[in-house]
């Protein structure tokens, strides 16, 4: 494993007036919480709650905090989290996570400065790093841009490549009447007679929030996921507890679909900073035919908008075609995988990827011809 040593950062930043100093340590810097709560209105991921948990499960003698202050501030103004091994930094996250970045306040101006200490402490770190790989981070975000010319200002070759597709909708103030107008007709009619088939033959469809409600319930969420079409989940227990956190302060919402004492269907969304952020779902194929998880999900929307009276929903990570038809916009989430030209196994990769470059060029020229 490769350590990172914060003695040449700081010299280097004192070099410089007015640049953020910054320190590297094996552990979460007195404040941070702060600098989370304050990303959290970005994404659930960049979050105190989250990050507690997640670090709680995840991490290990490999994670590093890169923390930027400004000059003569007490209080960290950024933290960027890593995993260094085997002379690669990579992002502190893993696949439960569905957004990484900086964590900080969204600020158009200091933004870029203190990514720009950030990555000056990673290009400058001791033993030397060959690359540094983060991600998943949205494509157009004021972090991926300062992310990408802060290594681009260092020397360093920039790849960058496609994480996933994330589909979202925007309330606008609209009630879900007027949300629900707006859907496809063909799915509006699913819902309609599937939820009245469902109501006649004697289902019942709730939706949870109460702290209490979430603990008694989620059993029943991980009933039908076992016996879904879904991955057996690595960790069971982080996602139980990650649910159990997020209702502890209110923000879960767990949707159960129940025929005759048999959970069908059953949603887990988180609802924060006033995003509902579709976490897991899963239902019974034996049950596919009653379009179980459709009808909850006609729930769970309502429930957001109308009682939660929310500004955004997310379904988070994939390109899944049902989700463009809930949802009215597409975003992208890239990574970037900087190569250091001056390391032998960073210029291996900086190579590579200035021949790509070419390539690509070169092939959209030949197709304008």
């Amino acid at each position: 494993m490769t350590a990172i040593s914060s003695a040449g950062v700081t010299r280097a930043a004192a070099r410089e007036a007015g640049v953020p100093r910054v320190t590297v340590g094996t552990a979460w810097p007195a404040g941070w919480g702060d600098c989370a709560a304050a990303a959290e209105s970005r994404s659930l991921f960049l979050g105190p709650t989250w990050f507690e948990l997640y670090t709680r499960y995840f991490a290990d003698a490999s994670t590093r905090y890169l923390v930027s202050f400004d000059q003569a501030a007490a209080q960290p103004a950024c933290v960027l989290p890593v995993t260094v091994r085997d002379g690669t930094a990579e992002a502190f996250t893993n696949y439960y996570a569905s957004r990484y970045g900086p964590i900080g306040p969204a600020d158009s101006d200091a933004t870029p400065r203190h990514v720009s200490a950030l990555v000056a402490a990673l290009v400058e770190s001791r033993p030397r790093l060959h690359g540094v790989r983060l991600q998943p981070i949205l494509r157009d975000s004021d972090e991926y841009a300062a992310l990408a010319d802060a290594f681009s200002a260092r020397g360093w070759v920039t790849e960058e490549f496609f994480c996933f597709g994330n589909w979202i909708h925007r309330t606008r103030g609209a009630d879900f009447a007027s949300y629900f107008a707006s859907l496809p007709g063909a799915l509006r009619s699913t819902i309609t007679r599937k939820r009245k088939k469902l109501l006649k033959r004697g289902a019942t469809i709730d939706v949870y929030h109460a702290p209490a409600d979430i603990e008694r319930h989620f059993a029943a969420f991980e009933e039908v996921y076992r016996r879904s079409w879904k991955v057996r989940e690595d960790r069971a227990d982080f996602v139980r507890d990650l649910a159990l956190a997020f209702g502890g302060e209110g923000c879960t919402r767990l949707g159960v679909v129940r025929l005759d004492d048999r959970v069908i269907a059953s949603q887990f969304w988180i609802v924060r900073a006033g995003t509902a952020s579709i976490y897991k779902l899963a239902y019974d194929e034996a049950f596919a035919e009653l379009s179980a998880g459709t009808v909850l999900s006609d729930a769970l929307f309502r429930h957001a908008i109308d009682e939660d009276r929310v500004e955004l929903i997310d379904y988070l990570t994939g390109d899944d075609g049902y989700k463009k038809d809930w949802m009215s916009e597409r975003r992208e989430f890239w990574g970037l995988y900087a190569h250091n030209p001056w390391h032998w196994r960073g210029a291996l990769g900086a190579g590579r990827t200035l021949c790509k470059r070419v390539v690509r060029g070169r092939t959209a020229a030949a197709g304008t011809e």
